[in-house]
């Protein structure tokens, strides 16, 4: 059955028109705005990792807490500009109105992943506390990337519409 749609009141007509546009624009301004994000966020992963000893040591004089949070900082905070992109992705798809595909990201990626992950090298490995802090930045790299993946799919359209 073919649809006439020169006989759509306006309304409809110019849902039909803007809300293409309006999809692509979203889709434009949310890279914008990790392209912002991901540069505020690596400037400031930079500084940790060239800083973080200084920086925790304004926090406190024990060398055993200055050697255990710089090490933390210099980890975690390489993967910053993977924080920035899946932060504002997972953030996006709740602004379209799909909040099941966060949920189970974070589901996934969080509880399901890294904290697994973190019990590994905490665990059997003995790697504490520098496998806690690899988990850490394994466990939102992964957000990232997912998220990405799952956003280019598109599915969160059919919340937005």
């Amino acid at each position: 059955m073919r649809h006439d749609y020169t006989r759509l009141p306006l309304r409809q007509a110019i849902l039909l028109v803007a809300v293409p546009m309006v999809l692509e624009m979203i889709m434009e301004s949310l890279f914008a705005v990790i392209y912002a994000f991901a540069l505020f966020l690596g400037v400031v992963g930079i500084a940790f990792v060239l800083l973080g000893e200084t920086i925790v040591r304004a926090f406190t004089p024990d060398p055993e807490v200055v050697r255990f949070g710089s090490n933390a900082l210099r980890i975690i905070s390489a993967g910053f500009l993977f924080y920035a992109c899946g932060m504002v992705v997972t953030q996006a798809f709740n602004g379209a109105g799909d909040t099941r595909t966060p949920t189970l990201i974070n589901l996934g990626c969080y509880w399901l992943w890294e904290i697994p992950l973190a019990w590994l090298p905490a665990g059997p490995l003995g790697l504490v506390p520098t496998g806690v802090f690899i988990s850490v930045l394994v466990g939102f790299s992964t957000m990232a990337m997912v998220s990405v993946v799952l956003f280019r799919r598109r599915t969160w359209k059919r919340a937005f519409l």
